[in-house]
């Protein structure tokens, strides 16, 4: 069978479709590609069984991190003290703080797509939005991907939620994102999510 389109595009729109369970729609819409010859797509190479499956793998991961967090926490409260305790309570804070920005942003509906910025940057009034959005966007990544979670991933999301936080302005009438251009924060952006 010849290639209307090239495999990569047929690879990334299997993702899309299967890990990040996006619509058929919704794929078109990103991929250039019509929701008809996705649909075909499917059919020729199992998506749909894919999707469940990825689902499901999904939820087995997100069981292993709260019976994990639930370990952590067990060994902590049984430690005797010195650095073993110390490092297990730093570990559970991390972990604890980082679930419970994950449901924060579930409960405001504010979980992003992967890897799908939508909030542009034009002026500075618009840079602590953009930033947080990208804040949350990684945490979403993080927390997707268990493999991730390390100290300096929580490190550099502790410090880019700290800068954040210094950006917002304390009442209406304070400046916002004072000193930083349009461009300097999407380098901030950029450097947050990891895109090169």
């Amino acid at each position: 069978m010849g290639w209307e389109h090239p495999p990569e595009t047929v690879w990334k729109a299997q993702e899309l479709y299967c890990c990040d369970r996006l619509s058929f729609d919704r794929v078109a819409e990103l991929t250039g590609v019509s929701a008809t010859t996705l649909k075909a797509w499917a059919d020729t190479y199992g998506w749909r069984e894919k999707r469940v499956e990825v689902a499901r793998a999904e939820s087995d991961i997100r069981v292993n991190i709260i019976l994990g967090r639930k370990k952590v926490l067990d060994s902590l409260l049984g430690a005797k003290g010195g650095m073993e305790t110390s490092q297990l309570s730093f570990a559970v804070s991390a972990l604890e703080g980082l679930a419970m920005k994950q449901q924060e942003a579930v409960r405001a509906g504010r979980i992003l797509e992967q890897a799908s910025v939508t909030s542009e940057i034009r002026t500075v009034t618009d840079i602590p939005a953009a930033l947080e959005e990208a804040v949350m966007l990684k945490l979403s990544m993080i927390l997707a991907d268990p493999g991730q979670v390390d100290f300096k991933a929580v490190k550099d999301l502790k410090q880019a939620m700290d800068y954040v936080a210094q950006l917002k302005p304390k009442d209406a009438a304070a400046p916002k994102a004072k000193g930083l251009t349009v461009e300097s924060a999407n380098e901030i952006r950029r450097k947050i999510l990891g895109i090169k």
